[in-house]
C-alpha cells in the first residue's frame, strides 16, 4: 500500500509509480514543502515494504528542481540504480527506496482536476541489482566454442554475457535495464573485460571472440577499453565482433580497422544476413571472420535447391575475399552436415557446445 495524496495538480514535480507487474501505477506530487518516504503513517509518502526504513528519505524542492536525501536508511536510496545519500533529480530518473522505485516526472500541465497517469515500469528489481552487476559482483561470463568443419575441433570462444544475479540473469534483462540507464555500452565493456579475465584461465581458448554494443562504435572510450582490454591479456588471441548494422560508414571502419591492427586484434562482421547485406562495406574492409546469422543456418539441412545454392554462393564470394565463414546456431547433426557441404569453415551452435562459464 502506498499512502500519500495522488497527483491532482499541474505544474508539480511528481513520482510514478512504477509497479513489477505491468501495470500503470499512480503519480504523487512533490510540494513545495517537500515529503518524507518511510514505512510508518507519520512518513508524508508511506510505503508497505519491509525493506523500507521507517524514516527512509526525504525529497525537497531546491531552486525548483526535486532533491532526494537518505536519512540513513537500511537498504539505501538508489538514483538510476546507484546508490546516493544526496542527488538532484532530472527528468526520467528513476528513484529507489529499498524494493520500491518511482519515476521523476518534470512539471507539465494538466487539465484541472484530472489524475496523471504514469507508465508501466516492470524493472524495479532488476535496476535495484545493477549496481551490484556493474561492480563485477554479479557478472558470470559464459563461453560458447566455435569448432572447424567438418572435424569439430575446438579453435576459440565466443563470451557471452550472464550474470548470476536473479533479475539480470539473462543477456536481454541487463540490456535492457541498462538502456534504460543509459549504461548500454558500460555493461558491454565490463562483459569484455570480466570475459577476459576467465578466459584467461582456459588452456584451449586459443582466439576469443567478444561482443560490442552498436552504439560504442560512435563512443571515443571504445577504443580506449579495447585497449586496455589487450593489457589485460597481453598474449590473448582477440576476435572483436560488430554487428553487421553498426557498419554504416567505411572512412570510420577502415580507422577502426587500423586501429584493431595496431592493437593485434581481429574483426568480425556478426549475424551476416540478418538484415540489409553490406558486401560493399564487406569488400571494402574485409573482417577476418563473417559469421553468417542464424536465420540462415536454421533448418538448412531442409532448405530448397534455390536457397541452397545461393548461401553456397554467398561463402565463396567471402571465401574469396580471404574471410573466413562461420555459421552460427547449429543445432543439429543434419545441419551440421549440411553447412560442411556448403563450404562453411567455422561453426559454432547447441550442437558443438552450449555456453557454459569457464572451468
Amino acid at each position: 500500500m502506498i499512502a500519500s495524496e495522488p497527483c491532482l495538480a499541474s505544474g508539480l514535480w511528481t513520482l510514478l509509480e512504477c509497479r513489477d507487474d505491468g501495470a500503470a501505477g499512480r503519480s504523487y506530487a512533490l510540494r513545495s514543502e517537500g515529503l518524507v518516504v518511510g514505512r510508518t503513517s507519520e512518513a508524508s509518502l508511506t510505503l508497505d515494504s519491509g525493506g523500507v526504513s521507517k524514516r527512509h528519505a526525504a525529497i525537497a524542492i531546491e531552486a525548483g528542481r526535486p532533491v532526494v536525501r537518505d536519512l540513513g536508511s537500511t537498504n539505501g536510496t538508489y538514483v538510476n540504480g546507484r546508490r546516493v545519500e544526496s542527488a538532484p533529480l532530472a527528468d526520467g530518473d528513476v528513484v529507489q527506496f529499498a524494493d520500491r522505485a518511482f519515476r521523476v516526472q518534470r512539471p507539465r500541465t494538466a487539465e484541472s482536476g484530472a489524475t496523471i497517469e504514469g507508465g508501466a515500469l516492470p524493472f524495479a528489481a532488476a535496476l535495484l541489482q545493477f549496481e551490484e552487476l556493474m561492480s563485477g559482483a554479479g557478472v558470470a561470463p559464459h563461453f560458447q566454442p566455435i569448432v572447424t568443419l567438418p572435424d569439430g575441433q575446438t579453435v576459440g570462444y565466443e563470451l557471452l554475457a550472464r550474470s548470476n544475479l536473479e533479475e539480470l540473469r539473462s543477456p536481454l534483462a541487463m540490456f535492457q535495464t541498462a538502456a534504460r540507464l543509459g549504461q548500454e555500452c558500460a555493461l558491454s565493456e565490463l562483459m569484455r573485460r570480466e570475459g577476459a579475465r576467465d578466459a584467461l584461465r582456459m588452456p584451449d581458448c586459443h582466439n576469443l571472440f567478444v561482443n560490442t554494443h552498436p552504439k560504442e562504435i560512435v563512443q571515443d572510450r571504445f577504443l580506449a577499453s579495447l585497449a586496455e582490454l589487450r593489457g589485460l591479456a597481453p598474449t590473448q588471441t582477440i576476435t572483436i565482433e560488430v554487428h553487421e548494422a553498426a557498419v554504416t560508414n567505411r572512412d570510420d571502419m577502415r580507422r577502426f580497422r587500423s586501429a584493431l591492427c595496431d592493437l593485434e586484434m581481429q574483426l568480425a562482421y556478426d549475424d551476416f544476413g540478418a538484415g540489409q547485406a553490406r558486401l560493399d562495406e564487406l569488400c571494402e574492409v574485409p573482417p577476418e571472420c563473417l559469421k553468417f546469422d542464424i536465420m540462415l543456418v536454421r533448418d538448412i539441412d531442409k532448405a530448397s535447391p534455390t536457397r541452397l545454392a545461393m548461401i553456397r554462393s554467398l561463402v565463396r564470394m567471402v571465401q574469396d575475399l580471404g574471410v573466413t565463414t562461420l555459421a552460427e546456431g547449429v543445432e543439429t547433426a543434419a545441419e551440421a552436415e549440411a553447412c560442411t557441404e556448403l563450404g562453411f569453415e567455422l561453426a559454432q551452435g547447441y550442437w558443438f557446445g552450449r555456453p557454459a562459464p569457464a572451468p
